[in-house]
């Protein structure tokens, strides 16, 4: 793909006006950034960070993996990076948020094999329970 189209792509996905929560993957699925200052980025830092991964050479990659997330990956796959919209922290109940990992501003994986079966159940009960109340 044409760096400018991804980036062009990018654009669209990036809210300049909101707030990103940032992961780092490592071998053992996510985790928060080690420097306290980085836990969070305005979306102007996360469309920067997406503009400098498509022009790199080798080209990175820019994802959406839901609405509300995006990941960013270097073309040597040395770094790989997921930002989440900290809008879903205020609107997730509590429960929902333990098994998404949404504490202290952060989400984990949702992969189903980093979910354990109590997680699932979990989640299963609040989706269903949001449902209701819609």
């Amino acid at each position: 793909m044409n760096p400018d189209h991804a980036y062009a792509a990018a654009r669209q996905l990036i809210d300049p006006d909101a707030d990103y929560t940032v992961r780092i993957r490592t071998d053992t699925g996510w985790t928060q950034p080690t420097d306290p200052d980085h836990p969070e980025l305005p979306g102007l830092d996360v469309l920067l960070a997406a503009r400098r991964v498509l022009r790199a050479r080798p080209a990175g990659h820019v994802e959406s993996t839901s609405p509300d997330t995006l990941d960013i990956r270097t073309g040597d796959g040395r770094l790989w990076l997921r930002f989440t919209n900290t809008t879903l922290d205020s609107h997730a109940p509590e429960e929902l948020r333990r098994v998404l990992g949404l504490s202290r501003s952060a989400l984990a994986p949702l992969a189903r094999c980093d979910l354990t079966t109590s997680d699932l159940v979990a989640l299963a009960r609040t989706c269903l329970t949001l449902r209701r109340s819609a």
